[in-house]
């Protein structure tokens, strides 16, 4: 898959319309397992949640695909979760493509003995708070892991609206330079216009609610695109 701004753009997109109506942990984790993985084949995938009072982190629903004895009960000490905790610690991603240079750690092992061999790890963060982490393994090291750390990156933030919405959160979001305030949850018609493709102009048109204000966050700036917003309520 080449990873260029109209697909990334394309994928949250899909992804935000597949999970917004669900509002409960399971089914939203269900939601994300399915449609991620059309995308990004992994091998594992988690959502830990992180108690900062109890230093625990437990799974938000369950866990998806191989699950590595030792870690894959419901909650565990940080200090148990190793790589769950340096992205804690340090919230910046943590992108290991081969876990046998971090054999040191005792759950690296253990995903080791179950046949996963790479790890991909993003905080997920709101209003500064690391609510915890979207974690992907891997048997194999994926192709063009640098890109693909770039979407996963840009997708924590559409997740991470999604489980603090899930936890009943009335977060409002400023648009930057609008000085519009956004209640997540609200509907709002997104019209998404992006360089042509294939020498067609491709103008497209999407309802949206949570992923407005992340897209316009991310893509602002960037010259390949334009985004334009309207009030549900003129359509």
């Amino acid at each position: 898959m080449t990873w260029s701004a109209a697909t990334r753009y394309r994928l949250l997109i899909e992804i935000n319309n597949a999970i917004v109506k669900h509002t409960n942990r399971v089914d939203l984790f269900n939601a994300l397992a399915s449609e991620i993985k059309k995308t990004v084949p992994y091998d594992r995938f988690s959502i830990n949640l992180y108690d900062a009072n109890k230093k625990l982190l437990s799974y938000f629903g369950t866990a998806e695909g191989i699950s590595p004895k030792g870690i894959s009960d419901y909650e565990r000490p940080l200090a148990k979760g190793a790589i769950a905790k340096a992205v804690i610690r340090s919230k910046e991603p943590v992108i290991i493509p081969d876990l046998k240079k971090r054999n040191y750690w005792a759950s690296v092992r253990a995903m080791l003995a179950a046949g996963l061999n790479a790890s991909m790890a993003y905080p997920l963060i709101t209003r500064g708070k690391v609510l915890g982490v979207l974690h992907f393994s891997f048997k194999e090291q994926p192709n063009k892991i640098e890109e693909l750390s770039q979407f996963l990156t840009e997708l924590t933030d559409v997740v991470a609206v999604a489980v603090d919405k899930c936890f009943g959160s009335q977060t409002v979001t400023q648009l930057n330079g609008l000085g519009h305030f956004v209640p997540v949850g609200l509907s709002f018609r997104l019209l998404l216009l992006y360089p042509p493709v294939d020498g067609d102009q491709d103008r497209r048109c999407f309802q949206q609610s949570n992923l407005l204000s992340v897209i316009y966050r991310r893509y602002r700036y960037k010259r390949h695109g334009v985004l334009l917003f309207t009030n549900p309520f003129d359509v």
